[in-house]
């Protein structure tokens, strides 16, 4: 089979030809005055997208039900840490989808498939930030956090769990992961409350 080409490149010369240089996307990165902002960003953005693709595994497992709400509780606690580090990082206030009506009509598959896609939607803003030099847009990410969070509030409501249950449950964790609430790479690594005996 004949490999793909234009004007006498082929695709995979064309890829080594176009993507930017690393070498250049380091020395610009030296370059930003925002840099530490941005990396801040990155973080809670993949933290986020990692997040919510657990939440989806979880859903589709076959664990008990009171196991599976305990594991998809964690995962809403674990993204709502990253979108309160992206929030806290860019000074976005967050909406009272309280006040809101939410759409209690989708299955909860859907909805966190709505989840995945609005978080992918997030990292490529921060992929525009952190590739091709553009500068942060406080507002996009905040109409991007909206969606995000309007879908876990519909989330919340079907599966008649509250925003709290989460936070709390995240609280409970991460005191048992980082005593004292202080990290560090070798308790991230150690997962202690993964280690707990039962």
């Amino acid at each position: 089979m004949n490999t793909p080409s234009l004007n006498n490149m082929t695709h995979p010369e064309m890829v080594a030809k176009l993507v930017k240089d690393p070498h250049e996307l380091c020395h610009e990165f030296d370059h930003r005055n925002d840099a530490i902002y941005v990396i801040d960003i990155l973080h809670a953005t993949l933290g986020i997208v990692g997040e919510v693709l657990e939440l989806k595994e979880g859903l589709a497992s076959t664990l008990p039900h009171a196991e599976q709400l305990e594991n998809i509780i964690e995962e809403l606690g674990d993204t709502e840490f990253y979108i309160t580090q992206l929030r806290q990082r860019l000074t976005l206030p967050r909406p009272d989808f309280q006040a809101m009506t939410l759409n209690r009509g989708l299955s909860p598959v859907a909805i966190v498939d709505m989840m995945v896609i609005n978080a992918g939607h997030l990292l490529d803003a921060t992929k525009r930030v952190m590739i091709y030099n553009q500068q942060v847009d406080p507002d996009k990410y905040q109409a991007l956090l909206h969606k995000l969070e309007y879908n876990m509030a519909c989330f919340y409501s079907v599966y008649h769990v509250s925003r709290n249950q989460a936070l709390q449950a995240n609280l409970e964790k991460l005191d048992k992961r980082y005593p004292g609430f202080t990290f560090t790479n070798e308790a991230a690594h150690t997962r202690a409350d993964k280690n707990v005996p039962s």
